[in-house]
């Protein structure tokens, strides 16, 4: 099921486990947005501000319609107004300082927030290479959790294999055929989940250390 159709699903029950295990899937989407829009790292722990982009996430679940357009740029909408409107409320600098306490313990370290901030460039740059971006990433990933852990695990067994390495680089594509006889997987499932097989892929083969620390299944 496509994403927007999933949405509109949704909204038949908005209070059923599926809504709260989607929205908790989409956690990183919000908190990029919504620390985008402030101008500094956002917490989902004791900060009013992720409160506030998690309730305008489920408005977007709400209002939405296909005829608005796809689902991730209506919701992308509807967090970066209400999270100007909780600035204009609040009357909140943008690049203000958020002391410890307001941030939450699990706050990384200003040189861990410098560090990932680089390594999520320099993952971006790469991704430019296949002609993808990292909204790309998070706008195509699988929506179930099934198909995107498998997605992790045929990513890292390709980027094992030389060969196949050598061949995404020069060609900018999957070797497809070659994978789908190498780990006996089918095309189908190579198919739905392309975007997301390179990105991991990329991950490891660039070495990229504090996203193999991460949860790729719940990042992108």
């Amino acid at each position: 099921m496509e994403l927007d159709e999933y949405v509109i699903e949704l909204q038949k029950d908005i209070h059923s486990n599926a809504c709260a295990q989607f929205i908790e899937e989409y956690k990183p989407f919000i908190l990029s947005n919504v620390s985008s829009k402030l101008g500094r790292y956002v917490s989902d722990q004791n900060d009013e501000a992720f409160s506030v982009g998690l309730s305008a996430f489920l408005e977007a679940i709400e209002k939405y319609d296909v005829q608005k357009g796809h689902f991730y740029g209506f919701a992308k909408m509807v967090l970066q107004r209400r999270v100007a409107n909780y600035l204009e409320r609040h009357d909140t600098h943008i690049h203000e300082d958020i002391d410890d306490h307001e941030m939450g313990d699990n706050t990384p370290s200003l040189e861990e927030q410098i560090i990932l901030k680089q390594e999520i460039e320099a993952f971006e740059k790469k991704l430019q290479l296949f002609g993808l971006t990292f909204d790309d990433l998070v706008e195509n990933k699988p929506m179930h959790l099934d198909t995107r852990e498998r997605s992790v695990e045929i990513g890292k067994k390709t980027s094992q294999e030389q060969d196949l390495v050598d061949w995404l680089y020069e060609k900018r594509r999957l070797p497809i055929t070659k994978m789908c006889r190498r780990f006996n997987i089918t095309r189908k499932i190579i198919g739905r989940s392309k975007e997301f097989i390179i990105s991991v892929i990329v991950v490891w083969v660039e070495k990229f250390d504090l996203f193999k620390t991460v949860d790729l299944k719940k990042l992108l």
